[in-house]
């Protein structure tokens, strides 16, 4: 039976499709995979203090709640691969070839189709619930200046999509990827994943704590945190906003 999307909430217009959620939950319980989606967001956020900015109508804005409580807290980033999959594989069924730019993105032709943003309540050692939002360009073909590397769906593929449809479609991705971390299966994740993360094993330059290095990917660990082989040292690990390429 499918968990994510036995529920959706659709809204013309939200200040964040998060924002609501978290505002549902705190008012009362909601039921395990509700989807809140919204044609516009007001006040749409990404990773930190990032805008999410996004053409009225033109692209998928989603929430989606979850209870993994079978899941233990210091596991909590095996959720974000399974979900941040689920979002790939519905990107590679509509007719591209999405790449994870650690930590949050989804990168279609170099550029950026999708955002991600998931937030955890932990209770004890186990995961409470879990709220993870999307955005992701759809029929958008026009973006702002500020935004030269952004790209979409319809721009990726030739053609427009329907937007109801494609909801539907993201729900059905993101509950199969959910169910496969329900059944244990964490090690086809975690080689998915790998197999999708941009730039593994490629000498690249990076930038950390004011110095310039060069390095290759060699992974994500159970923290989140993106795993650097310097060249001339040993394996790091960096948080978001300690590392970025050059």
């Amino acid at each position: 039976m499918q968990i994510i999307g036995n529920k959706i909430i659709g809204l013309e217009e939200v200040d964040s499709t998060n924002l609501y959620t978290e505002r549902l939950s705190s008012l009362k319980k909601l039921k395990e995979g509700t989807v809140v989606t919204a044609m516009y967001q007001t006040c749409g956020r990404g990773q930190g203090s990032n805008i999410w900015d996004s053409e009225r109508g033109k692209n998928i804005l989603l929430t989606v709640y979850l209870t993994p409580t079978f899941l233990p807290a210091c596991d909590q980033f095996l959720l974000n691969k399974a979900l941040t999959l689920g979002a790939c594989d519905f990107l590679a069924e509509m007719g591209t070839d999405p790449v994870i730019k650690w930590p949050n993105d989804l990168f279609v032709e170099q550029k950026k189709a999708c955002g991600i943003l998931i937030t955890h309540r932990v209770c004890g050692t186990v995961l409470e619930s879990t709220m993870a939002g999307f955005g992701i360009n759809l029929n958008q073909t026009c973006f702002p200046g500020e935004l030269p590397c952004a790209t979409s769906v319809r721009l990726c593929t030739g053609r427009e999509h329907d937007h109801g449809e494609a909801v539907m479609h993201l729900c059905r991705c993101l509950d199969r990827r959910y169910s496969l971390l329900k059944e244990g299966l964490t090690k086809k994740i975690e080689q998915e994943y790998l197999q999708r993360l941009r730039g593994l094993g490629a000498w690249r330059m990076f930038s950390a704590a004011g110095e310039l290095f060069q390095g290759r990917i060699t992974g994500v660990d159970e923290f989140g945190r993106l795993m650097v082989e310097r060249k001339d040292g040993g394996p790091e690990a960096f948080a978001h906003g300690e590392i970025r390429e050059c």
